[in-house]
C-alpha cells in the first residue's frame, strides 16, 4: 500500500498471514506500481518510493522516509535484505537537480539472479537477487540520439518499470508528473545471462 505496508493473505480464505511496513508511506510514498515474486525461491521483492517531506503534494509520513528496495521470504514474512535507494540527484557539475528523487516507484522485474529496479532519479539499476547488492546502473537522464534521426530526452523512471524479454530490457525514461524529471525516451538494452526467453 502507499502507506508503506505490505500484507500476505491466504489465497483460500483471505486470512492475513503476515504484514510488514518497510516504508513511511504518504501520498508519494510506500509501494506504488508493483511488487515481484520469484516463485521458485519463494522471495518477494518490494520497491519503496517515500519522497521527502515538503514534496509537491504537501505530504506527511508515518516515520522517516525510507526510499529502498526489500526482499522478503514469502512464507514467513522474514525480511532477507534491505537496500537503500542509491540516489543520484546531482548534475554533472555537482549541483542539486530540481524534481529529482531517489526512490523506487516503478514496478520491479525479477529473474532468479537479478532484480531490475529503476529509480525516480532516472537510473536503471540491477541488483543481486540474493544479497541486494547493486551490480549495475545506467543513467538514462539527458539527451540521446534516436533511431529516427532525432533526439530523445531521459528523465525519471516511474510506473511500468522495465520489461525483460528475449534477452533484451525495455524501459521508458521520463515522467514529468508530480514535479519529476520529464522526458520521452524509449530505451532497449541487451542483457546477458538472464535465462529469459
Amino acid at each position: 500500500q502507499k502507506n508503506g505496508r505490505i500484507y500476505a493473505l491466504d489465497a483460500q480464505d483471505g486470512r492475513q498471514l503476515w504484514t510488514s511496513k518497510p516504508g513511511a508511506g504518504g501520498k508519494a510514498g510506500g509501494v506504488h506500481f508493483g511488487l515481484a515474486v520469484d516463485p521458485v525461491r519463494g522471495v518477494l521483492y518490494v520497491p519503496i518510493s517515500d519522497r521527502p517531506v515538503g514534496s509537491l503534494l504537501g505530504d506527511s509520513f508515518d516515520g522517516e522516509p525510507n526510499p529502498s528496495l526489500h526482499a522478503y521470504d514469502v512464507a514467513s514474512g522474514e525480511r532477507l535484505w534491505e537496500t537503500p535507494a542509491p540516489g543520484n540527484c546531482r548534475d554533472s557539475e555537482g549541483s542539486a537537480l530540481d524534481g529529482c528523487y531517489p526512490g523506487f516507484s516503478a514496478a520491479v522485474t525479477v529473474t532468479p539472479e537479478l532484480v531490475f529496479a529503476p529509480t525516480l532519479d532516472g537510473a536503471l539499476r540491477a541488483f543481486d537477487a540474493a544479497s541486494g547488492e547493486q551490480l549495475w546502473s545506467f543513467d538514462t537522464r539527458g539527451d540521446f540520439p534516436a533511431i529516427n534521426g532525432g533526439h530523445a530526452q531521459g528523465g525519471a523512471i516511474d510506473v511500468g518499470g522495465a520489461l525483460l524479454a528475449g534477452g533484451q530490457l525495455f524501459v521508458v525514461s521520463g515522467y514529468g508528473q508530480f514535479g519529476q524529471l520529464p522526458g520521452n525516451a524509449f530505451m532497449v538494452f541487451e542483457v546477458a545471462g538472464t535465462g529469459s526467453e
